[in-house]
Formats: structure tokens, sequence, C-alpha cells
């Protein structure tokens, strides 16, 4: 989306604020630990993870890519590693 944030509540609702991802990410890292970079272009809630695979992270019956490069401190993050 360019330089813009799509936001997915668990409710399926969907927000698009006019903000940057990178001002998006800021701002929710300031304000809780509960949210995690777990790629490039997707940060997400730890309370709602239901499964971790070898490259993806589910989120009830959605599955998000884990990048490579944010792999290891996702692990650590969670107490996988």
């Amino acid at each position: 989306m360019k330089n813009h944030t799509k936001v997915i509540l668990s409710s399926g609702k969907i927000l698009k604020p006019l903000v940057s991802f990178s001002k998006m990410e800021q701002e929710l890292l300031d304000q809780s630990n509960d949210f995690l970079r777990v790629h490039r272009s997707f940060l997400i809630s730890k309370k709602h993870i239901t499964a971790v695979k070898n490259a993806s992270v589910m989120l009830g019956k959605s599955e998000v890519p884990l990048g490579l490069q944010y792999k290891n401190d996702f692990l650590l993050a969670i107490g996988k590693k």
C-alpha cells in the first residue's frame, strides 16, 4: 500500500489510517510490548498468535509470513529460543 498502513483487527474490521508503517510501528512499540515485527510488511499482536510454523505465524485462520531477518528476535520474544 505504498506509504499507507492497513490495520486488520481481530474482529475482521479493516482500518486504513493515514500514517506510514514505520510511524505506526514506532507508536505501537512505544505504547505496548505486545506487538512484534515478523516481516518487513507485518506487525502482529503476541496475544493473537495461535501457532508458529517454520516460515509463518498463524493468527487464528490467518497466516502471516515470518521473515528471516526477524525470525530470531521473534522466537526470543515468544520464548521459543
